[in-house]
């Protein structure tokens, strides 16, 4: 990356401010957004569009209803696109992540470790 996008992408996460609510639907909807520009060429294939999301928590914010987010997540799929879904902490909706790795043909790795973070 570009110095100035580094210095932007640090601007950005210095402004962030967590405000106790995981909008895991909104986070989605703009991940399956960004990316979506032409092929570089007009013969050349599209490229692969690959979402890594990781969460600590439940939906607490925006939609919070389960298969709402699954399917609005899915409507927004593109041929290319997969969606690897990470999931860390104690509060986490398991068959959310699973659902949203399924059926963007990603993968839920989900590892059942016993420690303090």
């Amino acid at each position: 990356a570009s110095r100035d996008a580094v210095d932007e992408g640090i601007a950005i996460a210095d402004g962030l401010q967590a405000n106790g609510g995981t909008n895991i639907g909104a986070a989605l909807t703009a991940a399956l957004l960004d990316g979506t520009g032409p092929a570089p060429s007009d013969d050349a294939p599209a490229r692969p569009h690959l979402i890594v999301f990781l969460t600590d928590g439940r939906a607490t914010a925006g939609e919070t209803r389960q298969e709402a987010i699954v399917d609005a997540c899915v409507a927004g799929l593109r041929p290319q696109t997969r969606i690897f879904t990470f999931g860390i902490g104690s509060d986490l909706n398991h068959f959310l992540l699973r659902m949203v790795a399924r059926r963007s043909r990603g993968a839920e790795p989900m590892p059942r470790i016993r420690c303090r973070l």
